[in-house]
This record gives C-alpha cells, structure tokens and sequence, in this order.
C-alpha cells in the first residue's frame, strides 16, 4: 500500500488528533506549523489560515505555517557575533523577564525578508540573541491563540511534535510566551506514524493512535520542570 499526501506536518498533527482530539499542535521543523482540528468546517476561511479537509474525520484542519529556521538562520547570518549566543539559549532554558518591545520583523512566506528593527542596534549580542529569539517564539505563539479561539470548547493542552522540541530552551520560551507549558512528544517521527495510521485504515488494519505515539493509552509526553526535566 502507498500513501501519497501532505502537508506533512498536518499528517503529523492528524495522528496527535487521533489520540488526543481538539489539541492544538505545534508542529517545529524547518517551518513551524500549528494546527487544530475542528468537527466542522468554518463558515469562512479566516484571512492568513490555511484549511484543508480533516484526516479520517469529517471536519477541517486549519493551520498556520511560519518559517521559523529561515528566520533563525536570518539572524546568525546578519549578526554572526550572536549565533554563540543563540546556540546556549537554544540549548538551555533560561529565566530571564521577557521584553516588552521586538527587535526584528519576522520574516513570513512570500518572500517578505526579516527585518531589524532600530532598537536592535544598541544591544550587545546576548541580549539581542535573547531578545530576536523571543520574537520568534511570540510568533508561532499568537497563531495558537488564534487558532484556538475558532474552537469555542475549553482550550485543551498544547502539544508539540517536530526536530525543535529536542531544544530544551526553545521549548522553555516558547512556554514562557505563551504563559502555559507546552508538552513534547516523546516520538520522533510523527510524521511517519501518522502515514502508517493512514495506510492502515485504508487496509482496514486499525490502530490505536496512543499507542502508535507512544506506550499506554496515550501519547508520552513531557514538560517542563523547575530542574529542566524533559
């Protein structure tokens, strides 16, 4: 059996939909992409949302796609005194307040490039490495927001799939912006069982979603502690 389709990272999330309904999941690879499933389909297709008919349901998913590594890569290229800098926060949460005002214009589809702002200017490299980073974060942050404001049901626990939820810092200030934790599946290769799942309805060969993340009913997962446990 060959399954062709796409966008992966909406087969990634239809499998997370599977075993967890109505969470929105925050897709981070080379793009980040958030998505959420909806019984329905909305009236209309709001501006700047993707939609595309629901993965073995009958619903919609909406999702949103932001160029996340473009725009990390972006940065180390226009202020290579920063990527050290950008690496360790990656790499290791840290406490610092969130700043109140950007520093660069994030750069979306289309070809609109990123853009520092004049504040930029001033900073030294580990303030601006922090402070470009939290641009990044509060971007894919507001698309969760709006996303789940579509769904009038209580807000169900984000879920975060993709090769950047290996970064323990990413992960930390993602969860800062947002002011929630996000948790990370254990499973690498989402992408890859939500194919099989698809391929196994279509063979009849039905499968429990939880189990095909994860061990037990559902998806393992982790989160945030106060000793970076992860």
């Amino acid at each position: 059996m060959a399954v062709a389709g796409g966008h992966d990272h909406v087969v990634a999330a239809s499998a997370v939909g599977r075993a967890l309904p109505r969470t929105v999941v925050d897709s981070m690879g080379t793009a980040e992409v958030v998505v959420v499933q909806l019984d329905g389909f909305p009236a209309r297709r709001p501006a700047g949302v993707d939609l595309s008919p629901g993965i073995e349901h009958s619903g919609a998913a909406l999702f949103v796609v932001h160029e996340l590594a473009r725009n990390v890569d972006w940065i180390r290229r226009t202020r290579p005194d920063a990527a050290s800098a950008i690496d360790t926060l990656l790499e290791h949460p840290t406490a610092r307040p969130l700043p109140t005002r950007p520093v660069f214009e994030f750069g979306e589809s289309g070809g609109r490039e990123p853009r520092w702002l004049p504040e930029a200017h001033d900073l030294d490299p580990e303030d601006l490495a922090f402070r470009a980073l939290v641009d990044c974060a509060r971007v894919g942050a507001a698309s969760i927001t709006r996303l789940r404001a579509l769904d009038d049901r209580e807000p169900t626990p984000i879920h975060a799939v993709g090769g950047w939820t290996r970064s323990r810092g990413w992960l930390a200030l993602k969860s800062a912006v947002l002011g929630e934790p996000i948790l990370a599946l254990d499973e690498t290769e989402a992408t890859a069982v939500g194919v099989a799942l698809i391929a196994g309805d279509a063979l009849g060969w039905h499968q429990d979603a939880g189990r095909a993340l994860g061990s037990g009913d559902a998806p393992r997962a982790h989160a945030q502690d106060d000793a970076h446990r992860w």
